[in-house]
């Protein structure tokens, strides 16, 4: 402050969360005070202790199912599961009734990927039922949550804590989904990361700047430590071997059984980790905090995209890559009896079209009103073509140019209001037009067009279809819609309804119509209690300040009788 010519340049260190610093300089050179404590930045990178943070963050906020399918990623108070493929839409759930007050910290899968755990900065673990989107059940806390981990028999939960200002607490909680809680005494540095034993329910690895074992009362502390506190933390599937990683470049693997350690190096400092044993040989994979996929002891690939990895079972390995995160199945290289790292993944050329001979007709443009025989585009025909004649036979007479642009004009004009009185008289007959004869052919019409437009995702051509809102056209529509297409029609109309909720009078018509005209397959279906569990949240989330709304209307009507009553009594 009061200094000459003084510039504010911004410094971007893009990490894995996204931080913004400022470095103030003075003719070029940096001035005193907390600028000082950027120096680190200026060289090209950031404090070690915004990296650590930045890399736990982005660590706890994401997480793969047991089978690799699904990701789960948590942003302030919503879970959303992003489908591995990335073909499906994304499933966001957010928790009703005050909500969104609520940071998630962390997330965790249930073994059967049936539950998702988010841990919230306020102490609550809300546990979510993805396959019906509904809150499973919610158990309070008093501590930030860190870490959130289920056991492995899947009905409870190891929750560790810190303190408000970020220090990680001496003890962990046992969660029982039934509501039961159970405090134990991990370990006197703190805890700053657990993973439950794959094979028992009450048994748990907790890590400080050592790893332990906690199981009832027993206490037992693993050979080998790392020199600040553990990040990653990760079981092989038998239960044997639990290794770790801090903010250095290795990996301890602990030998629970023969009370050994070894140790692993990598390229850089890790994101994310997982073990597992091939031929008696212990291989960490691991996400490296650039963004590439290492398996330790050998090359890093060199892509940068990766956020996460699991092991899923035998040779399969699960990255999480890309924002939004989708899953890549990575191919193990293999040497002899060893693993030499991941095979690199080349993208195939296109095949060289080839020179078609004869010429390609274009397909034909599927509308509403090509199929249904819109009288009214016939009658525009007709006076377009009258329209030219007249023209033509202007051309060929003396007529001066304002005497033709008059002419045009009025044309134009009767062609217009032409229009607009055939458009009125069709939309006054649509009551008695609906329910005659002629909506057979205009309902088989339209079912052509829905089926079409249901199968092909085409939301212009479903537009044109859902406008109509009458009874009759509704039902005599969806009773020929072919059963094949009645789910992507469900799922069509959910995604309306959440995307656009004052559009319900014109989508539940068609909702109602659907499920009671196609329930039977509909009922024999395996996709269809996803449809039905995010259509049925989607009506919840909307209705569920209807009672209150409907006290305080009364509470209205109330004070407004009395008020009435009061300047009807006699003075």
């Amino acid at each position: 402050r009061g200094l000459p010519a003084l510039r504010t340049e911004v410094c971007e260190s893009v990490l894995d969360t996204k931080f913004r610093y400022r470095v103030l300089r003075h003719n070029g050179r940096r001035t005193r005070g907390i600028s000082q404590k950027l120096q680190p930045l200026i060289a090209g990178r950031a404090p070690p202790s915004v990296q650590r943070a930045a890399m736990a963050e982005q660590q706890a906020a994401i997480a793969i199912s047991p089978d690799g399918k699904t990701i789960a990623t948590i942003a302030a108070a919503r879970l959303t599961l992003h489908a591995g493929d990335g073909r499906t839409p994304a499933r966001q759930y957010v928790p009703p009734r005050n909500g969104a007050a609520k940071r998630y910290g962390s997330v965790c899968w249930a073994p059967d990927a049936s539950l998702v755990a988010c841990g919230a900065a306020d102490g609550s673990v809300t546990v979510w039922d993805v396959r019906k989107g509904v809150i499973r059940t919610t158990l309070p806390g008093s501590d930030p949550v860190k870490t959130v981990r289920f056991a492995a028999d899947g009905a409870a939960l190891w929750v560790a804590t810190t303190t408000p200002d970020g220090a990680p607490r001496r003890t962990v909680r046992r969660l029982a989904l039934d509501g039961t809680t159970n405090d134990v005494d991990a370990d006197a540095r703190g805890v700053s990361t657990l993973a439950p034993h794959p094979s028992s329910g009450d048994a748990c690895a907790v890590a400080s700047s050592r790893v332990r074992l906690v199981k009832g009362t027993e206490r037992r502390t693993l050979p080998g430590a790392h020199a600040t506190f553990v990040r990653c933390l990760a079981w092989t599937k038998d239960g044997r071997r639990v290794a770790s990683s801090a903010d250095a470049r290795e990996i301890l693997v602990h030998d629970c059984v023969s009370n050994s350690s070894e140790t692993l190096r990598c390229a850089a400092p890790l994101l994310s980790l997982a073990c597992f044993v091939r031929n008696d040989v212990v291989v960490c994979a691991a996400v490296l905090a650039d963004g590439r996929v290492q398996l330790a002891g050998s090359e890093p690939d060199s892509t940068r995209t990766a956020v996460a990895v699991r092991h899923v079972a035998g040779d399969a390995l699960v990255v999480a890559r890309g924002d939004p995160p989708k899953c890549s199945r990575e191919a193990l290289k293999i040497e002899g009896d060893r693993v030499a790292g991941l095979v690199p993944k080349v993208a195939p050329a296109p095949a060289p079209e080839k020179p078609s001979k004869k010429k390609t007709k274009a397909p034909p443009v599927l509308g509403f009103a090509s199929l249904s025989g819109d009288p009214l585009l016939e009658e525009a025909r007709q006076q377009h073509a009258a329209k030219r004649q007249r023209l033509e036979a202007s051309e060929s007479g003396d007529a001066s140019l304002g005497d033709r642009l008059a002419e045009m004009d009025a044309l134009a004009r009767r062609h217009e209001a032409g229009l607009r009185a055939d458009a009125a008289a069709r939309d006054a007959a649509d009551s008695s037009r609906w329910g005659g004869p002629a909506a057979e052919g205009d309902a088989a019409s339209l079912a052509k067009v829905l089926d079409q437009a249901a199968r092909c995702g085409d939301d212009r051509l479903m537009d044109t279809v859902l406008r109509r809102t009458e009874p009759d056209v509704v039902e005599a529509t969806l009773s020929r819609l072919p059963a094949a297409s009645a789910l992507p029609l469900l799922n069509n109309l959910a995604e309306r309804l959440e995307r656009r909720p004052r559009d319900a009078p014109r989508l539940v018509p068609w909702i109602q119509a659907t499920l009671r005209h196609h329930a039977a397959h509909l009922a024999n279906h395996p996709g269809a209690r996803d449809a039905l569990a995010r259509l049925q949240h989607v009506v919840a989330e909307r209705v569920h300040l209807l009672p209150k709304l409907l006290a305080l209307q009364g509470k209205f009507d109330l004070l407004l009788r009395r008020a009435a009553a009061a300047r009807a009594a006699p003075a």
